[in-house]
């Protein structure tokens, strides 16, 4: 096929493809990493307790948008779908 003193473009090609594709799972795995940390925080007005994101219930009115409340606690808590 080819000797050992020839050129073979396809070897060199197939190595620079192999370079970006571990650059490309290096940057999807940061990634995954600052949207596991980022998914953790809970939204301003809500605290972390527990494994829940919570708000002191009013008196009277209604809890903040996208949280409901919890009878069981006594709180509202947030609720990502709405």
């Amino acid at each position: 096929m080819f000797k050992r003193h020839e050129f073979n473009p396809y070897r060199v090609y197939v190595f620079n493809i192999s370079i970006k594709m571990r650059f490309v799972w290096l940057i999807t795995l940061i990634l995954a990493i600052i949207v596991a940390v980022s998914g953790d925080s809970c939204p301003s007005g809500f605290k972390k307790d527990g494994s829940l994101c919570t708000a002191n219930r009013p008196i009277h009115g209604e809890c903040p948008p996208k949280s409901r409340l919890d009878i069981g606690i006594n709180k509202c808590v947030y609720v990502a779908r709405g």
